[in-house]
């Protein structure tokens, strides 16, 4: 202990006489024995900053700078062992009046806590980037040199804007630092679309879901040795490829060679991993000066700092470094720590304070040191440097790429992999998000690795397939023919019903069909309208898009059914009548009552809207989505259509239904294909009507279905369009085509063909008494309807007994009964 004395009162006097500076003690931390993060390689670039300071005869004159390191570890309890060590046990000369670093941010954190509340130390980090450092309630004495991570998510945020990138994943490893840099960044870019995982030890798994979600935009977080891990897995998971963009925190400039031979389990080749960099951009902070020759407040500039830095790396009683430290990157930070603490040190002791005598509780003096760190400002060799109140520096954040040759090269050699930063986003303006790129790098230059140096996408490209406009109007052009010619026949239906040609084929019931084929041309116009049509198509208005096209899912649906029923049920009517007459003689030469067509019909009618309430109220018709990837697998195709739940039990109850109806009367078209009789005069063509809608809806629609089935719309469209207009159109014109040339040929009792011209006479049937009583009742039959047709067209309301017993009077078509029994006795005997 007196020797200890004996050397105090030497320095004491020496000092006094101005022989001997004052020492002044700053305590660095530096994490040296640690897997995660190793950065000893950063003491020559404080010890060098410190040698300059010394030797600045206008800086601490009286005064002399020292610095010592300690191990934190990178582990927070080492960390503050080590600063109550340094405060309590401290053997060496002189009191600590500074802290530098800390290193990893895990190890800074408590450091900066416990320094700032109970030893009222300020504290200067050069490498710890955490977003919690920022509480100035907590962390009131610290400052840092290097930016921290939110600059370094805003430039990631700027590139997210410049190449318009909205739905992203975000991976970080599960470390405090990370998990706040991640919610900081969801906050700043305000994402809706992006996924967050993390991982403590094995990312496959998380990186599987990314793959199995498609995000093809990744931002990462973690340190060198996870970065390794998970690089190895996004490689065999084919999650580095030219569709995908890794953004990772910059290491060492050949970390990646760890990744082939990290373990056995990761079976991926040093050229498997080449390939692959270039898919990857790292963004850090930009240790430098962006203008290279601006010479720091110390005089040097980067080259003579690097000059300097490199000589001190290479001493090994200086360095005893590895190749997994880091610190060099953060050298720059390092030496312009140590120069605000000797500009905030000056600052103080120019203000006449007693500096070297400061003590942990002496709190004036401690805020004074704090007041004067805010308010350093001075040109670094790391950029200009300045701190806002919450200690944090505005600096540089520089995007860096693996490239295989330089921009404008057109020819690279793949045996070299290079290294280069290719853009910086400067953030002294804190709301500017911009990216300069630099070193004559272009947008262009840097996404080249890519197939046809496009942005890489956030997502496939969408394609929303939706009918051609040009095929709806070509389409289009068959309507209002379609239209006109059922109109002509219902009009021609209407004018000549009292003839007996049209009058005894069931006119009302005719009137139906062509309503009902009407109806099923408005239902095939229908088939026409999705959600691109009329008013076209746009991502901002799509959800009333979708509503337009659920509307016309429901309306139609109950036109086909309606107008289904009401053109093939009247067919089936008929058909049906006429298998009454084929099943029941005495209804051979009865006229029939409208009421016999009309109570199948609604039957059907009955069925179809019990069947369409239910369903549209239970399930209702709404828009769905098929999506189909494309071959490259950069084109998602969105295919839209009709559906609901339970839909496969509905519409098979409907096609059960029709289907059946359908069979049952080609049985009765086929059972009742060679009666004929006066009072259903169209059998032969309402049986060809039938056939003709059957074989066009019923190869129509299957073909239809498997064009739908393998994503074909159009043509699925343009099957079923037809299919459904020529139907209605043929089935009509079958039925009506025939009476027209029969009235134009004066036809108008039978349709040629009606009673066959058979020669061969049954003597048997024309001699018989039932026979003899078959004519005389038809003769009857007609002569009544005649005398009934010219009454309700003449207005005659008595007829004399002369007239209506009369049998050789000319009926209003021109056929003599007379000529009805020629007729007559040439019928067959078997009707």
């Amino acid at each position: 202990m007196l020797h200890r004395a004996v050397v105090w009162l030497l320095l004491a006097s020496l000092a006094i006489s101005g022989g001997v500076k004052s020492p002044l003690v700053i305590q660095g931390f530096v994490p040296r024995d640690n897997p995660t993060f190793v950065a000893t390689s950063l003491e020559p670039a404080a010890n060098l900053a410190i040698e300059d300071v010394n030797n600045n005869p206008n800086l601490l004159a009286n005064y002399t700078l020292n610095l010592t390191f300690v191990d934190t570890k990178c582990d927070p309890a080492e960390a503050t062992w080590q600063l109550i060590r340094t405060v309590i046990r401290r053997e060496e000369p002189g009191r600590v009046v500074m802290l530098l670093g800390g290193g990893c941010s895990p190890a800074t954190e408590p450091l900066a806590a416990l320094a700032g509340l109970f030893y009222n130390l300020t504290q200067v980090s050069y490498s710890s980037t955490s977003p919690s450092l920022t509480d100035n309630k907590k962390f009131g004495r610290f400052f840092r040199t290097i930016p921290y991570e939110v600059f370094v998510s805003r430039a990631r945020y700027a590139m997210m804007q410049r190449f318009n990138w909205q739905r992203v994943a975000l991976l970080y490893e599960t470390q405090t630092i990370y998990a706040t840099t991640v919610h900081e960044f969801v906050n700043l870019t305000g994402l809706d679309d992006v996924l967050v995982r993390s991982f403590t030890r094995d990312p496959k798994i998380h990186l599987q879901r990314i793959k199995s979600e498609d995000y093809r935009i990744i931002f990462a977080w973690f340190y060198e040795d996870k970065a390794v891990d998970t690089f190895c897995e996004a490689i065999k998971l084919g999650l580095v490829t030219r569709d995908h963009v890794w953004v990772m925190p910059a290491f060492q400039e050949d970390w990646w060679k760890a990744v082939a031979s990290h373990s056995s389990d990761c079976d991926i080749t040093e050229d498997a991993v080449k390939d692959a960099l270039p898919y990857a951009i790292f963004v850090d902070t930009y240790p430098w000066y962006p203008n290279a020759s601006i010479r720091s407040l110390s005089g040097r500039d980067r080259q003579s700092f690097e000059e300097a830095f490199n000589m001190r790396l290479n001493k090994s009683n200086e360095s005893n470094t590895s190749s997994d430290d880091v610190g060099y990157l953060y050298a720059s930070f390092a030496y312009d720590a140590v120069w605000a603490i000797a500009l905030a040190l000056n600052a103080t002791i120019a203000e006449g304070l007693d500096v070297a005598n400061f003590t942990y509780d002496d709190i004036a003096l401690a805020d004074n040191l704090t007041e004067a760190m805010q308010k350093v400002k001075f040109s670094g060799v790391s950029g200009d440097i300045s701190f806002d109140e919450n200690g944090e520096r505005v600096g540089h954040t520089a995007i860096y790429q693996y490239t295989w040759c330089e921009c404008g090269v057109v020819k690279c050699d793949k045996s070299k992999l290079l290294f280069r930063r290719i853009a910086l986003n400067d953030q002294n303006d804190s709301t500017e998000l911009n990216i300069t790129f630099v070193n004559n790098y272009t947008e262009q230059c840097m996404w080249r690795n890519r197939e046809g140096g496009d942005v890489p996408k956030d997502r496939r490209t969408p394609d929303f397939v939706h009918l051609d406009h040009g095929l709806i109007y070509a389409c289009f052009t068959l309507v209002p023919c379609a239209v006109l010619f059922l109109s002509i026949l219902l009009v021609f239906n209407f004018v000549t019903i009292r003839k007996p040609l049209i009058a005894n084929s069931g006119p009302h019931m005719n009137s139906v069909i062509l309503a009902g084929a009407i109806v099923m041309v408005i239902a095939a116009i229908s088939l026409s309208f999705d959600s691109n049509y009329p008013h076209g198509f746009q991502l901002t208005d799509r959800n009333a898009a979708r509503d337009r096209y659920s509307a016309w899912c429901k309306g139609r649906l109950w036109l086909l059914v309606l107008g289904f029923t009401f053109s093939f049920g009247s067919l089936f009517s008929k058909i049906w009548q006429i298998y009454r007459l084929y099943t029941n003689p005495k209804l051979k030469n009865q006229p029939l009552s409208m009421w016999n067509y009309f109570i199948p019909m609604a039957l059907f009618l009955f069925l179809d809207f019990a069947l369409l309430i239910s369903w549209t109220v239970a399930y209702p018709l709404e828009w769905h989505e098929k999506l189909r990837i494309s071959d490259d697998g950069n084109t998602e195709i969105h295919f839209e259509y009709c559906s609901c739940d339970k839909f496969g039990y509905w519409i098979g109850a409907v096609y059960v239904y029709k289907g059946l109806l359908v069979v049952f009367s080609l049985f009765l078209a086929y059972e009742s294909r060679n009666v004929k009789s006066y009072f259903v005069n169209d059998s032969k063509h309402v049986i060809m009507a039938l056939l003709c809608a059957v074989l066009l809806i019923g190869s129509g629609a299957p073909v239809s279905l498997v064009l739908s089935l393998f994503f074909v719309p159009n043509g699925a469209y343009v099957v079923a369009f037809l299919c459904i207009v020529l139907s209605s159109v043929c089935s009509t014109a079958i039925l009506f085509i025939p009476k027209m040339i029969g009235l134009y040929q004066g036809k108008d009792t039978f349709v040629m063909g009606l009673l066959p011209p058979d020669e061969t006479q049954d003597e048997n049937y024309r001699s018989s008494d039932g026979g003899q009583q078959e004519l005389n009742s038809l003769k009857k039959s007609l002569h009544q309807k005649q005398q009934q047709d010219i009454i309700q067209s003449e207005g005659i309301t008595t007829m004399t007994s002369d007239r209506r017993g009369s049998n050789n009077t000319e009926s209003d078509s021109g056929v003599q009964p007379d000529e009805l029994a020629y007729h007559l006795n040439h019928r067959k005997g078997s009707v």
